[in-house]
């Protein structure tokens, strides 16, 4: 709901707060784009890896015969946006079945599958491809998901980045208008 009123309305927020800040415009359109760049980033970097993460595990059902991998591979390419568990609502069971019908090694691969495919998707290909879009370094991505995710829940794999990156813009914005004014004012304070 929330979702529909901010694309619907999310404009009359920004101005709302551009009107309020105390930033020069040029310098609160650059922190927007950058919050836009972010969250951006963002949403491409998890739907790549829902859609790498839904097809490596339609393939792997459909070659251990169970049925209808393309139907499984595209839930696990949804709940892949979930953090920390994803994939494994659909591995995890599927693992158990493959055990409790006598396919012992057939269920450890899928887990070890997906252990794997998880460690790889969530803490190296995200945060590098977020950090490559914006320019930010693949481990501060890293941590700024993980302190969002604890922070704020599974809405923090957005908001943590999201505070990473009007800190790293406010900061920018100060070394480039503001550092050299006050240095000027503490110099001339000292004569």
């Amino acid at each position: 709901m929330f979702i529909y009123y901010f694309l619907v309305d999310g404009h009359k927020l920004v101005a709302f707060v551009v009107e309020f800040s105390p930033l020069p415009d040029d310098q609160d359109q650059k922190l927007i784009q950058k919050f836009n760049d972010m969250a951006g980033a963002i949403l491409i970097g998890n739907g790549l890896s829902g859609l790498i993460q839904g097809l490596a595990g339609g393939i792997l059902f459909s070659l251990f015969g169970l049925k209808s991998p393309i139907l499984w591979g595209v839930i696990m390419s949804l709940v892949a946006f979930l953090p920390i568990i994803g994939t494994g609502v659909v591995f995890i069971p599927a693992a158990i079945y493959l055990y409790l019908t006598g396919r012992l090694a057939a269920g450890i691969f899928f887990v070890i599958f997906y252990l794997v495919l998880s460690v790889i998707m969530e803490y190296i290909f995200k945060p590098k491809l977020v950090g490559h879009r914006v320019n930010m370094h693949t481990l501060l991505v890293f941590l700024s998901i993980m302190g969002g995710v604890k922070l704020f829940g599974i809405l923090g794999i957005i908001y943590g980045p999201l505070v990473v990156t009007a800190f790293l813009t406010l900061t920018d914005i100060y070394h480039a208008s503001y550092q050299s004014l006050i240095e000027n004012k503490c110099s001339e304070t000292i004569r």
